[in-house]
């Protein structure tokens, strides 16, 4: 057991968890997650959400969010998202009240 406390005290301490699992190029597959979504969204009632890009990265919607706190650029990546999902949101909103009382 002594062996066990003199090793955790020398050198650096182990900060707890799983190494994270993000890389640089994430960024760029938001914006490929985004477009893809906007694609599809001519057939498909499709938003670019925070659940479906976890879906896509195949990790749960917290782990996207600590990426975002740890990696300024792929926070700016998922505010992009938001901004998408909100513009995309309104058209359609706009969309169902004009064909409610111009169709």
């Amino acid at each position: 057991m002594a062996k066990k406390k003199e090793q955790k005290t020398e050198g650096k301490k182990h900060p707890g968890g799983r190494p994270s699992e993000y890389k640089p190029e994430y960024v760029e597959k938001v914006d490929e997650y985004i477009q893809l979504s906007i694609k599809q969204n001519k057939t498909t009632t499709e938003l670019p959400t925070f659940v479906g890009l976890a879906i896509y990265f195949d990790k749960v919607v917290n782990t996207l969010k600590n990426w975002g706190k740890e990696h300024p650029e792929f926070l700016t990546a998922l505010r992009k998202l938001q901004a998408y999902q909100k513009r995309e949101l309104i058209n359609r909103g706009l969309c169902e009240i004009n064909s409610r009382y111009f169709f």
